[in-house]
């Protein structure tokens, strides 16, 4: 998401990555006030991702996804067809 951002392919956005300010912090701090929250199972834009309030929700988080190392997927456009490579943690290519 962040690369879409950077690179201007999210409609009607005008920031970049410089715009963003990250924040980490624990559920625990989060919680400690009492003040309301939200948190989604995956991607909170996608349309299917789904919206808790309950921390005993948490474990219907996609952590592997959340966790996992970032792949780059690129798509190469041959005459007949399509073919996508990733590039994988160890930094050798794959077909997929």
């Amino acid at each position: 998401m962040l690369s879409a951002i950077e690179n201007g392919k999210v409609t009607d956005c005008p920031w970049r990555q410089a715009d963003i300010v990250h924040l980490e912090t624990t559920v625990d701090h989060v919680t400690a006030e009492g003040a309301p929250f939200v948190f989604y199972d995956r991607n909170a834009t996608l349309k299917y991702s789904t919206p808790y309030i309950n921390l005993e929700h948490l474990d219907l988080i996609a952590w592997d996804l959340l966790m996992e190392a970032p792949s780059l997927m690129v798509i190469a456009n041959t005459s007949k067809m399509y073919i996508a490579i990733r590039a994988t943690p160890t930094g050798r290519a794959s077909s997929g």
